[in-house]
């Protein structure tokens, strides 16, 4: 998945269970959850089935009634817990995804990557963009628990 900001300024990215990245032109930040192997990790759908294959019997019996995001024009979704089995992790592995941790470049001086730089202002920094940018798109409420962000306050009604 990819996101835009609206205003061009910044690009998010990630893969399902594993990191979440953002950059702002210069700096680029993976962040991972502490831990992939215990994650709170969810499938959202209006519909069991993945490109190739429905879901098992096991994994609808997981199976919840969420609450629509925006872009579902108000249809609720299912929820369904995520595992070790699913596609993606068959053919890659969960182990696959642990070889990274959370880490930030500076593209400008370093843009093959290679160097990682500490600095906890600017980590700190592109966190809070990423949160937002999540908050944007709908992301649900256990993904900022996943990687450790506060998660969006409710606006008083």
């Amino acid at each position: 998945m990819i996101l835009n900001s609206r205003d061009g300024s910044r690009c998010a990215a990630g893969i399902f269970g594993s990191a979440a990245n953002i950059t702002d032109g210069r700096y680029t930040y993976f962040r991972y959850p502490d831990d992939l192997e215990t994650q709170e990790i969810y499938e959202y759908t209006l519909m069991p089935t993945r490109i190739t294959s429905f879901f098992t019997p096991e994994e609808l019996s997981t199976a919840q009634l969420a609450e629509p995001f925006d872009f579902t024009k108000g249809a609720r979704l299912m929820k369904i817990k995520g595992h070790d089995k699913i596609p993606m992790y068959r053919g890659l592995g969960m182990g696959f995804f642990q070889d990274v941790g959370t880490v930030l470049f500076d593209t400008q001086t370093d843009l093959n990557q290679m160097k990682p730089l500490d600095d906890p202002a600017i980590a700190s920094r592109l966190a809070g963009l990423m949160a937002d940018m999540m908050q944007a798109n709908d992301a649900p409420p256990e993904a900022f628990g996943r990687f450790g962000l506060d998660a969006p306050v409710e606006a008083a009604g």
